[in-house]
């Protein structure tokens, strides 16, 4: 095992543009974690449970997409 094994590891990891999320309407679940700073584990929780008060996934060609500005309302109701 050399040094290049752990950079390509590093390579696979999503880089996400927080301007370029924030500018389209609907994101991905991993989008969704970045963007709020928690784990994708944690989103899809709030997904499953529906007293949390997050917002409805949709469902578009088999991928779970969020709305950015609910999820961002969500976000700042909560921390209010």
């Amino acid at each position: 095992m050399s040094h290049d094994d752990g950079a390509k590891a590093s390579e696979s990891s999503p880089q996400f543009d927080a301007d370029s999320i924030r500018k389209r309407l609907f994101w991905s679940l991993p989008e969704t974690a970045f963007m709020t700073s928690v784990s994708t584990r944690t989103v899809q929780r709030l997904l499953a449970d529906p007293d949390s008060g997050f917002p409805k996934a949709r469902r578009v060609r088999g991928r779970v997409l969020l709305s950015g500005p609910e999820v961002l309302r969500f976000m700042d109701e909560a921390s209010d």
